[in-house]
């Protein structure tokens, strides 16, 4: 596909997962620092609950020694930067700092009360948390929430993109593909379906659209097939409206040897000349034959009943009959002919009929391509290869077929004549009669002109005595 929806879906799903991981990350350190900044909050009312009073009674009795041991004792919590004790009129007492230099810090202020009055105030506590370690720390949790949560969002990606892939991706993209498959439209086998929503145990949107698409491909299939069936027919009528130009003119001169030989016959009849008559009776049985075998190369041509009938049949008869029908158009076109045949008692096994459409259609594709040009030729080779097939060289004087519409030209209705002037189901139909016959028909793109090759499978000689 030149969007490929699996892709989409997985670059979508990498979207989304990179946002709720930025998200998740983000709430996860936020709580965490909430979290930090309690704890030492914590700490701090520790500290008031468990130090004050002994911090208290030492200031209360004046014993300063004691109370730099409890200010010591009470750093050893990293939490706190320093203490500083004063008296009620804000004058220290002690104080005690970390040698650790800090950029951010909380202040925190206890007031001290009298043993004996508890409305009296005979000091002051400040305390200052050390905020960098709880930044610290948050920084170097960062990193490890963020990996945590990168691993766990591929690992849900993947598998939200299998579940998805398999549910939507791989489905629609097998309708895409058997909707732009080019062998579906590449022959005449117009009777291929769109195989959709068959194997589907899934009822949904999709399951919907493959049905819906597969009731179409059926209906589009029977007119095609329809289509295809009529336009074959008007195609071989028109084949059959060029032949008939061509075998009045060649039944017309043979029928002018009768008729002249029988009014010869007559006025010798009448005078008793009758040395000659042997003469003219020879040239009209050869009259008739020629019209017989006009009329049984175009019947064979154009007719349907036992069109697959398989026997074995001499390709220069083949040829013969070929030239016989097409040797006005030639003679009208002055297009020269040249035919070879490698061997005379080569044996073609198959369907004459499907044969001689074959190469009638390949003959007037050349003779209208050519009709035109100064240099005008065709040429029909037959020969036997290493590997015993048969092979029908069919070149005319062309300058060959452009690359790109060479891809097409065995495409049913492809065809480049003006709009009126072709079907466009000539090659097609050729290309579809070698291939009943087990045969294969390619367009020689290395030849200087236009050249196609018909290989069918190794046969056996007809022996003379056949």
């Amino acid at each position: 596909m030149k969007s490929n929806i699996s892709k989409r879906i997985l670059g979508t799903l990498f979207l989304i997962s990179s946002l709720a991981t930025a998200v998740s990350t983000t709430f996860q350190i936020v709580l965490e620092y909430q979290e930090a900044k309690q704890d030492q909050l914590r700490q701090f009312e520790t500290f008031n609950r468990f130090a004050l009073t002994a911090i208290r009674n030492s200031v209360w009795y004046v014993n300063t020694k004691l109370l730099s041991d409890q200010l010591d004792t009470s750093l050893l919590n990293e939490d706190f930067h320093s203490i500083h004790v004063l008296d009620e009129n804000k004058k220290t007492i002690s104080k005690k700092t970390n040698e650790i230099k800090i950029r951010d810090k909380l202040l925190k202020e206890i007031v001290l009360f009298s043993p004996d009055d508890d409305k009296r105030v005979i000091g002051f506590i400040d305390v200052e948390l050390n905020q960098d370690r709880v930044d610290k720390m948050i920084l170097n949790n960062i990193f490890r929430i963020l990996l945590i949560n990168i691993i766990k969002s591929i690992f849900l990606v993947f598998i939200l993109y299998s579940i998805i892939n398999r549910m939507t991706g791989k489905r629609l993209k097998a309708i895409y593909d058997q909707i732009t498959d080019k062998n579906n439209r590449s022959d005449l086998d117009l009777q291929k379906n769109f195989k959709l929503g068959s194997d589907s145990k899934i009822n949904d949107e999709i399951t919907e659209i493959e049905k819906a698409l597969s009731d179409y491909s059926n209906q589009i299939n029977f007119l095609v097939n329809n289509l295809a069936k009529s336009a074959k027919s008007n195609s071989q009528l028109a084949e059959v409206g060029i032949f008939a130009a061509g075998v009045a003119h060649e039944i017309n001169n043979p029928l002018a040897i009768i008729k002249g030989n029988a009014d010869l016959m007559l006025r010798r009849m009448a005078n008793r000349n009758l040395d000659n008559e042997m003469k003219s009776i020879d040239r009209i049985i050869y009259g008739c034959d020629r019209i017989s075998k006009i009329v049984t190369a175009t019947k064979n041509l154009v007719r349907q009943e036992n069109i697959k009938e398989v026997s074995d049949h001499l390709l220069s008869d083949v040829v013969d009959e070929l030239l016989l029908l097409t040797r006005s158009r030639l003679l009208e076109n002055q297009i020269h002919l040249i035919h070879k045949i490698e061997d005379s008692q080569l044996v073609f096994t198959g369907s004459r009929i499907q044969l001689s459409q074959a190469l009638v259609n390949l003959m007037n594709n050349s003779i209208d391509a050519i009709k035109n040009s100064t240099d005008k030729w065709i040429k029909i080779e037959i020969s036997m290869n290493q590997n015993h097939e048969i092979v029908i060289s069919f070149t005319d004087s062309g300058s060959g077929i452009p690359t790109d519409i060479a891809e097409k030209i065995f495409i049913p209705f492809f065809t480049t004549k003006p709009v009126g002037s072709g079907t466009g189901l000539g090659l097609s139909l050729t290309h579809s009669l070698v291939q009943s016959n087990q045969g294969q028909i390619s367009l020689n793109m290395k030849s200087p002109h236009t050249q196609f090759l018909l290989v069918f499978p190794p046969k056996k000689k007809l022996h003379a005595a056949a």
